[in-house]
């Protein structure tokens, strides 16, 4: 566990320093008080975890443009899909759906970097296997702009059967 926070940490701080390696121009934008608009959002990400792998899709309702915290550029989401993976361990085996749903609170820091906590929960359905039941847990994790109508979506989540994992994928705004 430890290993993988370390990692989380690291993966963080060089994300944030690389605009300042390209020679970009690092603005922060965490104590703009302006207004903003936030997109409805397309993510899709692959999930890789203990025991698991698969997919999510993911779409992104913002519900607080400006969020909870006055002078503090933050935003508040709502997120419907879910997730289709394969779960292994031992002799058991089965390819799982779980809908879910959940909230997601982001802190913009930078023009290119939004940082996010949340929480969702779901229902897993085991295909092939007797399975139904609920599930949830928290997330951590950030957007990276790319360009023009994509971002780099990079997660720590929960997992099936309380598994931490790691979710890589995309972002578009529509």
């Amino acid at each position: 566990m430890m290993k993988k926070t370390v990692f989380y940490v690291l993966a963080g701080l060089v994300c944030m320093c690389m605009p300042n390696l390209a020679g970009a121009e690092v603005k922060p934008i965490i104590r703009d008080n302006m207004s903003v608009e936030r997109s409805l959002r397309a993510d899709f990400l692959s999930s890789v975890g203990n025991h698991i792998v698969g997919g999510a899709g993911w779409f992104v309702v913002p519900v607080m443009h400006d969020g909870f915290l006055p002078g503090v550029n933050d935003s508040f989401d709502v997120e419907v899909g879910g997730y289709v993976a394969w779960y292994f361990k031992g002799d058991a085996s089965y390819v799982f759906i779980e809908p879910a749903a959940g909230v997601k609170w982001n802190f913009h820091l930078l023009n290119e970097l939004t940082l996010y906590v949340g929480a969702r929960t779901g229902i897993v359905v085991g295909l092939g296997a007797d399975i139904f039941e609920p599930d949830g847990g928290g997330i951590a994790g950030l957007y990276w702009h790319l360009g023009e109508g994509v971002d780099l979506r990079l997660e720590a989540a929960y997992a099936h059967v309380g598994r931490a994992g790691a979710q890589l994928g995309v972002s578009f705004p529509f």
